[in-house]
């Protein structure tokens, strides 16, 4: 089988029929690899988490292209749970452990690609993880780090009325810990805003519901802009 020898940049998206010539796998592990990957995409959580579940046991994360750019895809994965594990399994390729083997060149090229062009709506699948499991956090840094694009889908996030409370702490924390100064504008405006609708002394006697209200964002905005004029 020849060998594909182009290189995916920044930007493309890659065939899944062009990937597939890149299973260098012997010819049972590669029917067991693609079958594995079609049940990524199972309408059942079962079937898709036993998917996944093969491809661990495999081995063949950090080796495929063709695996990596599917796993990447899954960030949207509906499953909260499943979807924190493929987050674990993408930044471990980016950060290794300790004493575990580095991923395959072609691998890591094609995931940095995938998540150098993330938008909205993987980024806020993104905050949804860390929000549902705080021990993540790393690791979706890790992923938003990758991405060329984070810090202008952040701030819209984080000025976005629409989206959840606990979102938008998230997209502020994410924006301070990385260090998106591009960034720093949307949270001076939000700030001035929401000093002059609330004062200090309101602030401080807010009920429990009121708590949800963006006013409880002040101190986190107010935290990242320090940190982001810092830098």
């Amino acid at each position: 089988m020849k060998k594909e020898t182009s290189t995916y940049h920044s930007g493309q998206t890659p065939g899944i029929l062009k990937l597939k010539k890149q299973l260098e796998f012997d010819r049972d592990t590669q029917e067991a690899v693609w079958s594995a990957l079609e049940a990524l995409t199972a309408p059942e959580l079962e079937i898709r988490q036993q998917g996944f579940d093969s491809l661990l046991e495999k081995d063949v994360v950090r080796k495929s292209p063709l695996v990596v750019y599917v796993l990447a895809t899954r960030l949207l994965e509906p499953e909260i749970q499943l979807r924190r594990r493929i987050v674990g399994c993408l930044a471990e390729l980016i950060s290794p452990a300790p004493g575990d083997p580095p991923p395959a060149g072609a691998a890591l090229t094609y995931l940095n690609g995938y998540l150098s062009q993330m938008r909205k709506r993987p980024i806020f699948a993104l905050l949804q993880v860390a929000g549902f499991d705080p021990e993540s956090s790393k690791q979706v840094g890790t992923l938003l780090k990758a991405c060329s694009f984070a810090g202008n889908q952040l701030s819209q996030i984080l000025v976005d009325h629409t989206a959840p409370i606990p979102i938008r702490r998230q997209a502020i924390t994410f924006t301070s810990q990385i260090g998106f100064l591009v960034a720093i504008p949307a949270l001076e405006r939000m700030v001035r805003r929401i000093e002059a609708r609330v004062s200090p002394g309101e602030l401080l006697n807010l009920s429990n519901a009121e708590l949800e209200d963006e006013a409880s964002l002040l101190p986190y905005m107010k935290e990242a802009l320090v940190r982001l004029q810092a830098l």
